[in-house]
């Protein structure tokens, strides 16, 4: 099995590393169905999420068979580059998930939450390694 060793966490909105001490983690709704986009997260994805409707495009109709409409996202934003400062999303800060040991800590108590669902918790082990520049399959075969 190969040893990977996680890049800086980047920031959603401006792409740059962050420094620890100068961003945070943000979980919060995903779907305006639910209520504010940047706040609190609502509801759990469900595992059979229906697209949304209404693509306009061939393009976007077959995106959204892809990538169902989710309630919950996953972001890391550096402190000055907040969207929403104003909105209450799920906050924690970045060098609370520093190494994938403490980034399971917080699946695993998000695990607990009852507005986080099985697939949201698989996308947010998924947000880490995609995030940190790390390959979530090594293709090493799993016991059973």
């Amino acid at each position: 099995m190969e040893n990977y060793v996680a890049g800086p966490w980047q920031c959603t909105y401006c792409g740059k590393e962050i420094i620890a001490d100068q961003g945070f983690i943000e979980i919060n709704n995903g779907n305006p169905k639910l209520g504010s986009v940047h706040g609190h997260p609502i509801a759990p994805t469900t595992e059979d999420a229906p697209a949304s409707a209404g693509p306009r495009s061939l393009h976007a109709a077959l995106q959204k068979v892809v990538e169902p409409e989710r309630n919950i996202r996953f972001r890391a934003f550096h402190d000055r580059c907040n969207p929403a400062p104003t909105e209450e999303g799920y906050h924690f800060p970045i060098g609370e998930s520093a190494t994938a040991e403490q980034w399971m800590r917080w699946v695993i108590h998000l695990g607990t939450k009852t507005w986080m669902g099985r697939e949201d918790l698989v996308r947010m082990v998924e947000f880490y390694f995609i995030n940190r520049n790390l390959e979530p399959h090594t293709g090493v075969e799993m016991p059973d």
